[in-house]
């Protein structure tokens, strides 16, 4: 994979963790595990039209986004987080959640290959 095609990257999280890999694995695992159920869970309280418990999760998400570079979604977790929770812009979620799920699937999919 090259770097252009790759989703996310480790400066942040190597920059917060220092040479501490017991930390930096332990995020990761952490990441991997809890990324797809947020993911989730965001989609069905928007389903549910629950916005607030969507704003909840999606600004839950943005600390993970930042410390793994997903560069693609950091502008669009905070939308969707603002939306969600001002109620705005409702007919734009639609379509923050289809990146969102495009993209945090492929990311999750990346570092598992990355980190083995």
């Amino acid at each position: 994979m090259s770097p252009q095609d790759k989703l996310f990257n480790f400066e942040r999280l190597d920059a917060y963790v220092g040479d501490n890999e017991e930390v930096k694995e332990k995020l990761i695992e952490i990441f991997l595990r809890t990324a797809p159920e947020i993911l989730k869970t965001i989609n069905d309280s928007f389903k549910k039209n629950d916005l607030k418990t969507m704003s909840f999760y999606a600004h839950k998400f943005k600390s993970s986004i930042d410390i793994f570079n997903i560069n693609d979604l950091k502008s669009d977790i905070r939308d969707l987080e603002k939306f969600g929770n001002e109620e705005i812009k409702l007919d734009e979620i639609p379509a923050l959640l289809e990146k969102l799920n495009k993209i945090i699937p492929k990311a999750v999919e990346q570092i598992r290959s990355e980190i083995q």
